[in-house]
């Protein structure tokens, strides 16, 4: 389906001896790889507009599954003054890196402008650490871990003394106890930063040291624990605290709630799983593609060219046969291939086999737990 999109090129891979692939955050479809080949040639009529942090329009022969086909382009904004400035561009580079690693899992459509504003705001001269700060506290939404910013989180009470992380919401005076006081300047930003439009900013300056110093603080703090290997991808908040202070309730709570209700647990965590185990899945946003993504980065990351000795015209016969997304098999069905060759393998006394699977059924296992 060939179509026009809207977005900005995280990252740049090169392909073959002369194609890129582009890892693009679109207005419309969200996180999406494309095929632009022949860029890296010379004359190449994609070569200005198939390069990192080019904000434009995008002509593509769109696929749901696999990777899309540029045809032409349009930049909308040059970013110069970023691309000219690299205390601007370390900010623009650390934005678009957490915004790849919150896209592999998760999409939603309010992001897109986050990161364009974001980016136009730092290229017009507003302050990049300020916005940085901005983009990061508003990103918490959807993460899944929203502070609790409205009143206190404990009794609902509007005088608010401080933040507590532990709680993850405000607390007002009579139910804190002991945990760092912030200032009254440092918790109205916080709360205006989640909710402000960057766009509609037209003036940003913060000349408090401390002000700036908490802020900082706040989202160092906010995102070790909040953020980083939860239960499940992108499951709740863990409280490491009040778990490694009461394991033993815990695991006796937890083991009391299983056996009452078993086929709860087995139903969530079969659904959970399920494009990694169902033959027949066919899930809208497939491991594979986030791994060609992910692979993608660590190649661009390592400056690492992928050459190939065929000539150009089976190189592009191939890339079409490769991500044609309608003929990848699932997850599901991969696991299904790989166990009944593995059990036919053995059936004809080839048991070495098993040396040669045991790092894929592992890996799979542990994606299983």
């Amino acid at each position: 389906m060939k179509t026009t999109v809207e977005g900005i090129i995280l990252n740049e891979t090169n392909y073959g001896e002369t194609s890129k692939i582009l890892n693009i955050l679109t207005k419309e479809y969200g996180y999406i790889s494309v095929m632009s080949k022949g860029s890296r040639t010379l004359k190449s009529r994609l070569r200005g507009i198939s390069m990192r942090l080019v904000y434009g329009e995008f002509v593509i022969t769109y696929k749901k599954s696999g990777i899309s086909i540029l045809q032409e382009g349009n930049v909308l904004d040059s970013l110069k003054n970023i691309l000219t400035d690299i205390n601007k561009m370390t900010f623009a580079i650390y934005l678009i890196d957490l915004f790849k690693s919150i896209l592999k899992e998760s999409f939603h459509e309010e992001m897109y402008p986050i990161l364009k504003e974001a980016l136009l705001k730092i290229n017009a001269g507003f302050d990049p650490l300020l916005i940085t700060n901005i983009v990061e506290i508003k990103l918490l939404k959807y993460l899944g871990v929203a502070p609790h910013f409205d009143d206190c989180i404990l009794c609902g009470h509007k005088e608010i003394i401080t933040f507590d992380m532990n709680l993850a919401g405000f607390i007002c005076k009579n139910c804190y106890q002991d945990t760092y006081i912030f200032s009254t300047t440092t918790l109205k930003l916080l709360k205006l930063f989640f909710t402000v439009d960057i766009k509609k900013i037209d003036k940003l300056n913060i000349k408090s040291s401390r002000v700036r110093k908490e802020i900082n603080q706040f989202i160092q703090e906010y995102y070790d624990p909040y953020t980083v290997d939860t239960l499940k991808w992108g499951g709740a908040p863990i409280n490491d605290r009040f778990l490694s202070e009461n394991k033993v309730d815990f695991f006796r709570i937890w083991a009391e709630m299983l056996f009452p209700n078993f086929k709860i647990y087995v139903k969530a965590y079969l659904q959970n799983t399920y494009g990694f185990w169902a033959f027949a899945s066919n899930n809208t946003k497939p491991y594979s593609t986030i791994y060609v993504q992910g692979l993608s980065d660590w190649i661009n990351e390592n400056d690492i060219s992928i050459k190939s000795i065929l000539p150009e015209s089976v190189q592009q016969f191939m890339e079409e046969i490769t991500y044609n997304g309608s003929i990848s098999p699932g997850e599901g069905q991969l696991f299904w291939y790989t166990l009944i060759l593995v059990l036919a393998l053995c059936r004809v006394k080839r048991k070495g086999v098993w040396i040669i699977a045991a790092p894929g059924m592992g890996g799979w296992l542990t994606v299983m737990i």
